[in-house]
């Protein structure tokens, strides 16, 4: 199972009103936070490379 889905499935059961393992919850908790430590470098060098092809083309001074 991905990353992803296991999230999701954790996710769905939160919201049917179903509990958690205490393994379920250490384990979505550390994927969450493996996920959000792989995209915010992914978005600030997104947002770098953006800006320097407009700067190269003259939209920022």
């Amino acid at each position: 199972m991905d990353v992803f889905s296991y999230i999701g499935k954790a996710m769905a059961k939160v919201l049917r009103g179903e509990k958690l393992t205490v393994e379920e919850k250490v384990t979505s908790s550390l994927l969450s936070l493996a996920v959000v430590a792989a995209a915010v470098p992914l978005a600030i060098e997104a947002g770098m490379v953006t800006y320097s092809y407009g700067k190269s083309k003259g939209w920022w001074k």
